[in-house]
């Protein structure tokens, strides 16, 4: 599962890690947490007791992973897309290096 750019919730309590622990490993993986559910929100990760967000979730339509999904996908830690960006070169348009002059060559010397 990617998460780089993806929008997550965390709502309810976790027996096996604590809130910040679990925001700041999505944030890791390239997810962008935030405390309210919408349109916009990828995925929520539901513990225990999580109530009106769940609801909410649940409602839009929005994926929901639970505490144990959390934890695997944590510890796989490889799905993390890059943080950087990368563009592909323009198709035609020389790179720099490309567009740079070779350094001309010293005519050989000859032996007598």
């Amino acid at each position: 599962m990617q998460l780089n750019g993806k929008t997550v919730v965390v709502t309810g309590t976790f027996s096996g890690l604590s809130r910040a622990q679990a925001e700041s490993g999505l944030t890791a993986l390239g997810a962008k947490v935030t405390g309210s559910v919408s349109k916009k929100t990828d995925y929520v990760v539901a513990g225990a007791d999580a109530g009106s967000k769940l609801a909410k979730a649940q409602e839009l339509g929005i994926p929901v992973l639970s505490e144990s999904d959390l934890v695997k996908l944590l510890a796989s830690g490889a799905t993390a897309a890059p943080a950087e960006k990368t563009t592909p070169e323009k198709p035609g348009k020389p790179t720099k290096a490309a567009k740079e002059k070779p350094a001309k060559a010293e005519p050989a010397k000859q032996e007598a």
